[in-house]
This record gives structure tokens, sequence and C-alpha cells, in this order.
């Protein structure tokens, strides 16, 4: 995938396409901060392996072609408590976090609104050195 294929528009930090919604890293930077306390949830779209390598820390493995295993053991407290969910891949191009947002809406009820990508993904959230984790 193409790093520069992320580009932000400018002046805003959440904007609309083809019925998704993106968010920039700025704003997953502060949606980031209520992950702690559960009010937020970051699903990584990708390969468990790729999960394992890294990962923004604190987000749970949702490869979206294993999502039924994967999700199951999340979906209650993802839809009860959790305020807001950033799904995000390697960035650029990627169409992971996309296919698994409309699975989130379509499959299991979740609100289109609460559901964000991140479109500069894992490899711009990283290079910003911000909080990223290593294993399963």
């Amino acid at each position: 995938h193409d790093d520069s294929a992320c580009e932000e528009p400018e002046g805003t930090d959440e904007w609309e396409e083809d019925d998704i919604k993106y968010i920039s890293l700025k704003r997953a930077l502060e949606l980031h901060e209520m992950v702690a306390d559960g009010n937020a949830a970051f699903l990584d779209a990708r390969k468990e392996e790729d999960y394992a390598e890294g990962h923004i820390a604190g987000a749970l493995p949702v490869y979206h072609a294993q999502r039924e295993r994967l999700l199951e053991p999340h979906l209650e407290k993802l839809k009860n408590d959790v305020a807001f969910i950033v799904v995000y891949c390697p960035g650029g191009d990627c169409e992971d976090s996309i296919y698994l947002t409309n699975a989130l809406i379509e499959e299991y009820g979740f609100v289109r609104d609460n559901i964000f990508v991140l479109k500069c993904g894992y490899s711009h959230w990283e290079k910003r050195g911000y909080p990223t984790e290593k294993g399963r």
C-alpha cells in the first residue's frame, strides 16, 4: 500500500465519503485517550500476524475476514458500553477497515454515527510516534 495515498482534508478532523465516516490522526489520538476508561474502542482490521507485529495500543484484533470468531467475545461491550469505535488497517487505499465498518453496521446492527475509519491507518499512526504495542 502506498502511504502517499493518505491525504486528510484541510481544516477538518471528520469527513464522510461513500457513507463511511473518516477521522484524522489528530482526532483518533483524542479518541484514543478514551480507550482506557472504555468509552472508545479501536479495531484492527488487518491480519492477525500484522496485529501481532505491532498495533495501536489497546486495539482489538478483528481481521475482517475472521470477524465472526474475533468479534464475538467483544460484541456485548462494544454495543453497550463504547461510545466511539475507530477501525483501521495499514492506511492509504486498504479496504479492510471499510469492509469491517460496513459489516458492523449491516450484520451486527451498530450505529453508523459511532464508527469512524482512520484514513491514514497504522503506518502513519506509528510514524507519528503515537502509542503502539506488540504481541497478540
